[in-house]
């Protein structure tokens, strides 16, 4: 930035954003034409302030007269850290166009308090560019490479056991077909909005209403878990439940003919739109800790399984995965809040076309980052649903339904586990 001064005011401990990257940002205005105030006199309020805002680095900006060029700023944020506070100082025109204030001439100086709180776009490779015993390549898929169905689930089966995660792309591969995605998005759409529906009902009653029932929870970020009956309808969803390719690869991966479906519910994203402090990406944990007397019978002994219901790009609301982890032990995931787990580790849903499906270790760290996507997306709220089961031998006990969901139900009607 030509002209500008740039004060650390606390150092940062993550990646740098590019310009096109999602990030969220704590920004505060000061006017600073006369200096500092003396310690002794009041604090002047800022002239604005915006918690979590969500900003796309090189777009416009919000209220641009208190704020520098789109590009003089976009290169501030692009030499920040991840997690870095910083003062900028640039001296502006009273009287320049979009700036505000007289037409005097005399120069004005504001200093901009800007928080790089996250960066909302996959650190690492895109999943679908993944595998095992090759590491990360583009490369032609499993069918154009002659594998027979029997290969690729035994491959599948590997990489899930070794790397923690597996996908099936396209329907070559075992993939859902376009109508098995029709039906999944309609049922999914359809148990969201008749949760959004109760839920203004009962906010109406209950302004401090904890959004925890046992068919639909708010998460952090826009998100909320649903979970239509119709799921569990063998007649409707039974490509769910058996006979897939995801189930073959189950099966080689659990090493037992024995294993069921614990879990199913959908992942509601909406886009952040607007400034918010809730604007963020989740945490990186696991899904269930280590059971390590269960991993010496069975390993994995139980898997997750995520189905995008549509196309995923950088800034969908992807969730991140990191190779290998699930070997770790009791190793605690919220370690890579403050030390990022290496690039060549992550991988991430980036990538993936609506259908296909992503098999990962359930102790396997990943986070889902917060979705920015305004343009891509399902329904009136453009909406990112994904499918996601749990799995397991007989012998593991899924917790989910105890530690995540609540007690009572929120929609009326027919329920299903």
């Amino acid at each position: 930035m030509s002209g500008c001064s740039k004060e650390v005011v606390s150092p940062g401990f993550g990646r740098r954003p590019r310009l096109g990257d999602a990030v969220t940002l704590g920004v505060e205005v000061f006017d600073r034409s006369h200096g500092l105030q003396s310690s002794a006199g009041p604090v002047p309020p800022p002239l604005l302030s915006l918690k979590g805002l969500p900003y796309v680095v090189g777009d416009a900006l919000p209220e641009p007269a208190l704020f520098p060029t789109v590009a003089a700023f976009a290169a501030a944020v692009c030499d920040m850290q991840e997690g870095e506070h910083a003062a900028l100082r640039l001296p502006l025109l009273a009287g320049a166009p979009h700036r505000g204030g007289t037409a005097s001439g005399e120069a004005r100086t504001l200093e901009w308090q800007v928080t790089l709180l996250q960066i909302c776009v996959p650190s690492g490779a895109p999943l679908g560019q993944f595998n095992a015993a090759s590491g990360f390549e583009l490369r032609p898929r499993s069918a154009d490479l002659g594998l027979s169905l029997r290969a690729l689930v035994r491959q599948r089966a590997q990489e899930l056991r070794e790397s923690g995660i597996a996908v099936l792309r396209g329907v070559d591969e075992g993939a859902l077909t376009p109508g098995e995605v029709d039906v999944l998005r309609e049922i999914s759409g359809n148990a969201f909005s008749q949760s959004l529906t109760r839920i203004n009902q009962e906010l109406g009653r209950d302004s401090g209403l904890v959004i925890r029932f046992r068919d639909c929870v708010a998460r952090r970020a826009h998100r909320m878990h649903v979970k239509p009956p119709e799921l569990w309808d063998r007649g409707a969803c039974g490509f769910l439940h058996a006979r897939g390719t995801l189930h073959s690869v189950l099966r080689l991966a659990f090493g037992a003919a024995a294993f069921r479906l614990t879990h199913c519910g959908a992942l509601m994203a909406k886009p952040a739109t607007a400034p918010m402090e809730n604007n963020m990406n989740q945490a990186w944990h696991r899904d269930a800790p280590d059971d390590p007397e269960l991993a010496r019978l069975f390993d994995p002994y139980a898997v997750v399984v995520y189905i995008p219901l549509v196309d995923m790009g950088d800034r969908s609301g992807v969730t991140e995965f990191i190779l290998g982890s699930h070997r770790a032990g009791a190793l605690d995931c919220s370690r890579f809040e403050r030390e990022p787990p290496p690039p060549e580790q992550v991988v991430s849903t980036a990538g993936l076309s609506a259908g296909d499906v992503v098999l990962f270790d359930i102790r396997l760290c990943h986070r889902g980052l917060l979705r920015t996507d305004r343009e891509r997306g399902y329904g009136e709220f453009c909406m990112r649903p994904v499918v996601a089961m749990n799995f397991g031998v007989d012998a593991w006990e899924d917790g989910e339904d105890v530690h995540n969901w609540g007690e009572s139900f929120l929609v009326e009607g027919p329920h299903g586990k």
